[in-house]
C-alpha cells in the first residue's frame, strides 16, 4: 500500500508550492488515475514518490510510505534499493529515456543487473519474458535492436517491459500514451490493465485526459494547482462530478455523435508558480464561482464515503448552482448505469 501524507513541494525559484498538501492512499492492486492539466503538480507528485525530486532545488515536507517504509526523506542508498526493484516508472517520451547507443535488451536487463544476483543467461531469459509480456512481436529480435529501430508504440512497450521486469510493487506511468496515435493508445491501455492483473501491480496512471483513464482506473484523483480537488471511484467522478474543474474537464471531452458544435475549452490558464493564490485556485476560471471562492480555500466536503471534493458549492449554506448541460446528461447516464 502507498500512503502520501500531506505532501508539500516548493521549488526555490518559485513563489508558490508545486504540490500543496496532497494526501492519498493507494491500495494494493489498485489503479489510481491522477488527472489534471499541465502544471497541476501531477508529475512532481510522481517524482516525489519515485525518489526523483531534485532535493537541492526544492523544499519538501510530509511523508510517503510504501508498505510502511518512508521514502520522501530516505537517503540515496535506500532509494537506490527501491528504485526499479520496488517502484517501476514509465515516462512520457521513451525516445528521450532510452540510451540510443545501447540495444534494447541490456536496457531492460539493467534493473536485474543492479538488484539481483542472476546470471547473464537468467537475466536475458527474464528480459525476454518481459518483452513477451508486453506483447512485442519477436521478443528475441527486439532484444537485439537499438531504440531508433522501433516505432513509438513498440518503444513504449519496451519501456514498460523495463519497468516491470523486476516485478515491482508500484508502477508509475507518467502520460505514457501522449505521443501515440489513438489505436496504439488503446492497445497500451489494455496492456496496462493486463499487466496489473498479471503481476498484481499497484499503479498510478498520470494523464491530462480523463477519457484515457475511463476504462482503466479504479479511482480518479483530479488535481489542480498542486492540490487534489476531487477524489472518488471512477464511476463517481464520471457520472456524479462535483467540482467545477472536473465539470470543465469532462465537458472538454469530444462527444461521439455530436457534429457541428465547437469543442468546449476551459477559459484562462492555470495559475503559474510565481504568484501566490488566494482562495480556490480555480475561481478565476470558474463561471460558477462564489464570492467566498476568491477569499478562502474550501475544505473537503464528503459526497459519499468514497467520494469527496474541495468546493464551496457543496457547503450546505451555498446557493444551488446547476452544472453545465453535459454534466446533467452524465448524471442521467449514471442513474441508468447504476440501475443496471
Amino acid at each position: 500500500m502507498l500512503e502520501i501524507r500531506d505532501l508539500h513541494v516548493k521549488f526555490h525559484t518559485r513563489q508558490r508550492e508545486a504540490v500543496a498538501g496532497v494526501s492519498l492512499t493507494i491500495h494494493d492492486g489498485e489503479i489510481l488515475g491522477l488527472v489534471g492539466e499541465s502544471g497541476s503538480g501531477k508529475s512532481v507528485t510522481a517524482m516525489s514518490v519515485a525518489g526523483l525530486l531534485p532535493r537541492k532545488q526544492c523544499d519538501f515536507s510530509g511523508e510517503i510510505l510504501l508498505d510502511g517504509a518512508e521514502l520522501l526523506h530516505a537517503d540515496r542508498t535506500l532509494l537506490r534499493q527501491v528504485q526499479g526493484r520496488e517502484i517501476g516508472v514509465v515516462f512520457q517520451e521513451p525516445q528521450s529515456c532510452m540510451d540510443p547507443l545501447m540495444r534494447i535488451g541490456p536496457q531492460v536487463e539493467e534493473v536485474l543487473r543492479i538488484h539481483t544476483d542472476l546470471s547473464r543467461e537468467a537475466r536475458r531469459d527474464q528480459a525476454l519474458a518481459a518483452l513477451a509480456a508486453v506483447e512485442l512481436p519477436d521478443p528475441a529480435g527486439v532484444y537485439r535492436k537499438y531504440p531508433h529501430e522501433l516505432s513509438g508504440g513498440m518503444l513504449q512497450r519496451a519501456m514498460i517491459a523495463a519497468a516491470v521486469v523486476a516485478r515491482p510493487k508500484l508502477l508509475l506511468l507518467d502520460e505514457p500514451t501522449t505521443a501515440l496515435d489513438v489505436t496504439i493508445q488503446a492497445q497500451i491501455l489494455d496492456l496496462v490493465k493486463a499487466l496489473q492483473k498479471k503481476y498484481d501491480l499497484t499503479t498510478i496512471y498520470i494523464t491530462h485526459d480523463l477519457g484515457v483513464v475511463a476504462n482503466v482506473a479504479d479511482r480518479i484523483a483530479v488535481m489542480y494547482a498542486g492540490d487534489i480537488v476531487e477524489l472518488g471511484r471512477c464511476e463517481e467522478v464520471f457520472y456524479d462530478p462535483r467540482h467545477p474543474y472536473t465539470w470543465a474537464l469532462l465537458s472538454s471531452l469530444p462527444q461521439l455523435g455530436v457534429k457541428g458544435e465547437p469543442l468546449y475549452s476551459i477559459a484562462g490558464t492555470p495559475p503559474n508558480l510565481f504568484h501566490e493564490v488566494k482562495g480556490d485556485a480555480f475561481a478565476p476560471r470558474n463561471p460558477q464561482a462564489l464570492k467566498i471562492d476568491f477569499v478562502a480555500r474550501p475544505p473537503y466536503f464528503e459526497v459519499s464515503p468514497t467520494h469527496k471534493a474541495r468546493t464551496w458549492l457543496l457547503d450546505p449554506r451555498a446557493p444551488k448552482v446547476e452544472p453545465p448541460e453535459h454534466i446533467r446528461q452524465l448524471r442521467e447516464q449514471g442513474v441508468k448505469f447504476r440501475a443496471q
